[in-house]
Formats: structure tokens, C-alpha cells, sequence
């Protein structure tokens, strides 16, 4: 079996610069490199243009690996780990600073949402452009241009303009266009979390008959479900470096254990406390210290959490420099053990407005009846100020909810057996027929 993809020591360097602002830094666009460049030209000759209060930030390092023709293999791995660097520089948007890569066979690729959509333009002159991006003939996409649409299910908006697509349905047909042109290879980013349930699990499938067919997949999640339900091989990035090649379970399981251990010198794990983890997003302002997840009734961490019990979360947190931070919208995801979200809890879309937290505050978040089925899950907490995103952490605490008769009529609802959701619920037998003397039983739950 010859390999598909190739790639051989590639690194991927930015510049950062630091006269943004005292402790600020960021990325500069190709515009501002040009005026800078301008304004300054000694200065820049000088320096070997090297702008001014610059760092160099290397999104990859020594990156080496192949995927086989006809393989599907995952890329895990933490928020800035160069994931989507790497799926880039393979679908040659962007060039490695150092290092080759080698392909066999045309690609195809979706790594945003709408990418190469023009927004003025019908989806179906969008699907021909699109296309044309991939490198297919007018011929090619004409004949598949009937299943193209079918799939992505927007057939009754075809020939309106993208600018009123949803973001749903952009990504749809950008998944559809990139799927279904034949590529040799196909590469996907994130982008599927976008989509609804049914849509997921119709892309899975695409890429599976895809890879059944002898076409390479390379395949970015958060979702260890999906990457454990596709993929044979996976690949687990890290701080721009490859930490793990080989089998799929083998690469999860190292990327949960990120979330939750260190381990030290002597080679022992311990647990990262939350005010310490480094696998955070946001500007600084403030940052998550603590949070925890417990019955109401019960202010004990150990107390056990029971579906749908009342329960509260309680996030704990200091901003930058001591100071108050206004205009607050905090929220959490709670997935289960695969990445799937569960649900979301934010305060704005609940009508509550916080105008200004102290230095240190406490947030509590109560949930009248917890809807979960027993199973083990965890929490993502965001928190954004002046709608700008403070911080952001990933599986920031880990919880159970146990095995528990829920509705009190003997039957133990068990892990995972019926779904993630435990509802409030009643039964009623009714006589179609209006008889009063139909026998019949109902139990009411909640």
C-alpha cells in the first residue's frame, strides 16, 4: 500500500509582534507587514525584516508522518496544539516555513465553514465555484451537481444567495461539494459540529463509504466519538509536536489523561488544579480558579449527583490585575465522555445580566432537575467580557451521576441504556371509543 500523504519534517513558524500593547501580543496580517515595511524600510533592512518587537511562535515542529491510501486516521489534541496549522499547510492554503510534504492524488477539503463561498453569490453558482477551487472541470460538477444538493438538503434555497444561508446550511454544502467531487483525498476540520444530529451522522458515513473506496480521510475532532466510530489510526498533536502515532483508543485515552493529570519528574500522575491549566483560551482578564458540580441539598464535593436531581455549579474565579470586570456573560457545556454536548447553560440567553464582578467572585449556576442519565460527563466553562472572550477551559471538571431509580417504581435507570437524557414524564391511556370503564393505568413522573 503506497501512502497517500507525506510528510516529512515540516514546521510552521509565525511572527508575533509585541507593540500591540504592554503584555499584548498578536498575529499580523500580510496588509499591515506591507505598511510597516513601508513606513520603516532601514529599520526593517537593518533588522533583516524582522519587524520591530517581534517573536517568532512555531505552530509546528518537526512534524513527520504518512497516511496510507484508503486510510482514515484522526488529528486530536488540545486548543493551539497546530491542528488546523497542519490541516492547512496539507490542503496548501498556507506554506510550511521548513520541511516537504508529498500527496497522491487530488484534495479535497473543508476546514471552515463556507470556505470559497462568495456570499452575493446563489448557492448553485457557489457550488460551480467552489468547484472550480478543487481544481474539477465545469463537466465534472455538472454531473454531480444533482447529488451534491440532495445531500447537503438545501435543494429548496439553491438559488439564493449564501449570504442568507445559515451557518448550518453553508457548511452543508460546503461539505457536500468537497465530498462528493471525487476527491483522492479528503480533509476535515471541526466544521461538523456546526451541523445537526442527522447531518453529523450522514458526513460520518460519507466519509466511511469514502474510505471503504479506497480514498484517503484525514479527520479533525473534538468529538472522540466520531474519531473513535471512523478513524483506525490517529494522530495526537501537542504544543506543535507529534506525541502519539498508532491506534485509535491508544491516542484517546492519552488525550483525556491531558485534561485531568501531570505527571511529575518520578514519572507519577497527579491532578492539574484548574487554576493551573494551561490549555486555556482568552484575552486574560480573568481566569476560571475553581469549579464544581453538586446536589443543592448538599454542599459536600463528594456528595453523589443523581438524574434529575436539583443541582448547582459553582465557578470560582480572580480577573487581571485586581480589577472589577463588566459587561459578563458566563456559560458551560456539559458533554459526556465522548466530547458530545449534552447541553449548554449561558447566562444572556437566560435574561440574567451581569454588569460587573468583583476581582474574586463567585458564579452559581442552579439546575432544578439535572437532566442527565447516569454516565460520566464534564464541563467546558467560558466566560466573555465586552464580548470578547475572557477565558476558556476544556473538561474543567469531571462528574458522575449515578445509577438511580428515578421515577420510584423499582426499575433502575442504568448508564448509557436509553441516551444521556433523563425527562420528567407521564402516561395516558385513553378509550378511543369514550368508555368509561376501560382499564387503564398511568404513572406520572417529576
Amino acid at each position: 500500500m503506497s501512502a497517500a500523504i507525506l510528510v516529512e519534517n515540516v514546521s510552521k513558524r509565525y511572527r508575533i509582534s509585541e507593540n500591540e500593547g504592554e503584555g499584548e501580543a498578536s498575529y499580523r496580517r500580510l496588509s499591515e507587514e506591507l505598511m510597516q515595511i513601508i513606513a520603516a524600510p532601514l529599520r526593517r533592512v537593518k533588522k533583516g525584516l524582522r519587524p520591530a518587537g517581534s517573536e517568532d511562535f512555531w505552530a509546528l515542529r518537526d512534524i513527520n508522518f504518512e497516511v496510507q491510501r484508503g486510510e482514515a486516521v484522526g488529528v486530536v489534541g488540545r486548543n493551539g496544539a497546530g491542528k488546523s496549522t497542519l490541516l492547512k499547510i496539507i490542503s496548501r492554503i498556507t506554506r510550511p516555513t521548513t520541511g516537504r510534504l508529498r500527496f497522491r492524488g487530488r484534495i479535497g477539503s473543508l476546514l471552515e465553514v463556507g470556505t470559497g463561498f462568495h456570499p452575493e453569490l446563489s448557492g448553485r453558482e457557489n457550488v460551480f465555484l467552489n468547484g472550480s477551487i478543487l481544481g474539477m472541470s465545469r463537466r465534472e460538477i455538472q454531473s454531480k451537481f444533482d447529488e451534491i444538493v440532495a445531500f447537503s438538503n438545501v435543494e429548496q434555497f439553491i438559488d439564493t444567495p449564501v449570504k442568507r444561508y445559515s451557518s448550518g446550511m453553508r457548511v452543508r454544502l460546503g461539505f457536500s461539494v468537497a465530498a462528493h467531487l471525487d476527491p483522492e483525498i479528503l480533509i476535515v476540520d471541526e466544521v461538523l459540529a456546526v451541523g445537526d444530529t442527522g447531518f453529523r451522522r450522514k458526513c460520518l458515513q460519507k466519509m466511511r463509504d469514502e474510505a471503504m473506496q479506497g480514498r484517503t480521510v484525514l479527520f479533525v475532532s473534538h468529538n472522540m466519538m466520531a474519531i473513535q466510530s471512523l478513524c483506525d489510526r490517529c494522530l495526537m498533536l501537542e504544543r506543535g509536536q507529534v506525541m502519539f502515532l498508532g491506534d485509535t483508543d491508544d491516542a484517546i485515552e492519552k488525550y483525556r489523561a491531558q485534561f485531568a493529570v501531570i505527571v511529575d519528574e518520578a514519572g507519577e500522575e497527579h491532578a492539574v488544579p484548574l487554576a493551573d491549566r494551561q490549555d486555556r483560551r482568552g484575552n486574560g482578564s480573568m481566569r476560571f480558579t475553581d469549579v464544581r458540580i453538586f446536589p443543592s441539598d448538599a454542599r459536600d464535593e463528594q456528595a453523589t449527583l443523581l438524574p434529575l436531581q436539583s443541582a448547582t455549579v459553582e465557578m470560582r474565579f480572580r480577573t487581571q490585575d485586581a480589577q472589577p470586570l463588566r459587561n459578563v456573560n458566563m456559560s458551560f457545556t456539559c458533554t459526556d465522555e465522548h466530547g458530545t454536548r449534552i447541553f449548554s447553560c449561558v447566562s444572556k440567553h437566560q435574561g440574567t445580566s451581569i454588569e460587573e464582578l468583583g476581582p474574586e467572585a463567585i458564579v452559581r449556576c442552579h439546575i432544578p432537575a439535572l437532566p442527565l442519565a447516569p454516565g460520566n460527563y464534564q464541563l467546558d466553562l467560558k466566560c466573555a467580557a465586552h464580548n470578547e472572550q475572557a477565558d476558556s477551559v476544556e473538561r474543567a471538571v469531571e462528574f458522575t451521576v449515578a445509577d438511580h431509580d428515578v421515577f420510584g417504581t423499582g426499575h433502575i435507570s442504568k448508564a448509557t441504556k436509553h441516551g444521556p437524557i433523563v425527562l420528567p414524564h407521564s402516561w395516558n391511556v385513553e378509550d378511543p371509543q369514550g368508555t368509561s370503564d376501560i382499564k387503564h393505568a398511568w404513572k406520572k413522573a417529576g
